[in-house]
């Protein structure tokens, strides 16, 4: 897949809503990055679910997706959709569970959902609200940026 340059990491909904960092990875921590809510309708089907991430995959133009490893039943299939999606715009994926992404970025791969939006918020810091999906979201991606692959 090369060097990419335009990582989309992704914190899928458990619930109703999830989490997205966009970054030019070349340039972290330095005005490149972009983050926000993804969020879905109640009242709509799983298909609309699909449309939002399928959007979000047009809008980001990404090289590389950033994929939090499935461990629970209700985000596989969203985990899979976005896959799908992926494969059909020729975009790259990277996965790693929870644990993993936390001992690498925080160095305790059973911190809490907490350490991590507070980590997130120190690295954040001046560029706007995080809600914990975006938090996870940066979480995946610095894991990314450390793993040594």
């Amino acid at each position: 897949m090369g060097n990419p340059k335009r990582i989309l990491s992704v914190d899928v909904p458990g619930g109703r809503e999830g989490g997205y960092v966009l970054a030019n990875h070349t340039e972290l921590y330095e005005g490149s990055l972009v983050c926000g809510p993804i969020l879905f309708t109640p009242e709509k089907s799983l298909t609309s679910d699909f449309l939002v991430l399928a959007n979000l995959l047009d809008w980001a133009k990404p090289q590389l997706i950033i994929l939090e490893r499935p461990f629970l039943y209700q985000i596989s299939g969203y985990i899979g959709g976005i896959m799908m999606a992926c494969a059909e715009r020729k975009i790259g994926w990277w996965q790693i569970g929870p644990s993993k992404a936390k001992k690498l970025v925080l160095g305790r791969g059973k911190a809490s959902k907490e350490d991590v939006l507070k980590w997130a918020r120190e690295v954040w810091k001046g560029k706007g609200e995080l809600t914990q999906h975006s938090a996870d979201a940066l979480l995946y991606y610095e894991a990314w940026r450390e793993d040594p692959k």
